[in-house]
C-alpha cells in the first residue's frame, strides 16, 4: 500500500472525526473539550487536504498553509486533551511561539533554501514535542474512574512520538523526492497508518469519556434530589 492510498484513508477517518466531534459539541456545548477537539479535526483535515494537493495548487497553499493548519491543529488536540481531563484548556498567546517558528521554518526552506527533508523534520519535531505533552497529560491526570483508558492512550502517544523522531532520523539520511507523496519508506508509511489508528481511538475516547462522564454527572445530582 502506498502513501497517497494512506493518504486518502487518513482522509476518511479525519473527517469522521470531524463528524463525531461537531456531533459531540452539539450534544455537550457545555463542556471544555469538545470545540477544541472540532478545531483540531477540522484544521487537520483540511491541512491534510491542502498538503495532499501537492504540484496541482500553489505551494503556499499546500506546504505553508497546509502545513501550519495540522501544526495548528495538533496544538488544538492538545487543548482538547486537558480539557477532557479537567485541567484548565484556554487559549493563551504563548501558543503562537511553535507556529510562529514552524511557519519561519517552512517559509525559509520553501522560498529560501528549498528542503522537502528539513521541512518533514520541522514538522516531525514539532508532533514529537506535542505528543510527549498529549502523552504526559493523559498518564500523570487521568482520573481513576478512566484510568486504564487514559494510560492506554497516553502508550499510544509516547509510541507515536518514538516512531516520529525515528522517521525524522530516517527521513535525514535518505533521498527524499521533491514531492513527498512519492515516499514510500515502510517506517513513514506505517507511521501514517498508526496515525489513522490514533484517530479512530481519539473518538472513541473522547465520545467515551464526555457521555459517561455527562451521564454520570446527572446520576448524581438526581440521588442528591
Amino acid at each position: 500500500m502506498d502513501i497517497k492510498t494512506i493518504i486518502i484513508i487518513s482522509f476518511v477517518t479525519l473527517f469522521m472525526l470531524v463528524i463525531s466531534s461537531y456531533t459531540l459539541m452539539k450534544n455537550f456545548p457545555t463542556h471544555k473539550s469538545v470545540k477544541n477537539l472540532f478545531v483540531f479535526s477540522l484544521f487537520f483535515f483540511v491541512g491534510q487536504i491542502l498538503t495532499g494537493l501537492r504540484n496541482i495548487i500553489p505551494d503556499f497553499l499546500s506546504i505553508i498553509v497546509g502545513s501550519n493548519l495540522q501544526i495548528s491543529g495538533y496544538l488544538f488536540l492538545y487543548l482538547a486533551v486537558r480539557g477532557l481531563i479537567g485541567i484548565d484548556s484556554k487559549w493563551y498567546h504563548r501558543y503562537f511561539i511553535p507556529i510562529i517558528v514552524v511557519l519561519m521554518g517552512f517559509l525559509f526552506f520553501t522560498y529560501v533554501i528549498y528542503d522537502t527533508q528539513v521541512r518533514i523534520i520541522i514538522f516531525c519535531l514539532f508532533c514529537v514535542l506535542y505528543s510527549i505533552i498529549i502523552a504526559w497529560v493523559f498518564w500523570d491526570y487521568s482520573s481513576s474512574r478512566f484510568i486504564i483508558l487514559n494510560k492506554f492512550t497516553a502508550g499510544l502517544f509516547f509510541i507515536f512520538a518514538i516512531g516520529l523522531i525515528v522517521s525524522a532520523i530516517k527521513i535525514s539520511i535518505i533521498q527524499i523526492p521533491a514531492n513527498f507523496l512519492r515516499i514510500n519508506e515502510t517506517m513513514i508509511v506505517s507511521l501514517y497508518i498508526y496515525w489513522i489508528a490514533v484517530t479512530m481511538w481519539l473518538a472513541v475516547v473522547f465520545t467515551l469519556q464526555i457521555s459517561l462522564s455527562y451521564h454520570g454527572s446527572i446520576d448524581n445530582k438526581s440521588s442528591k434530589n
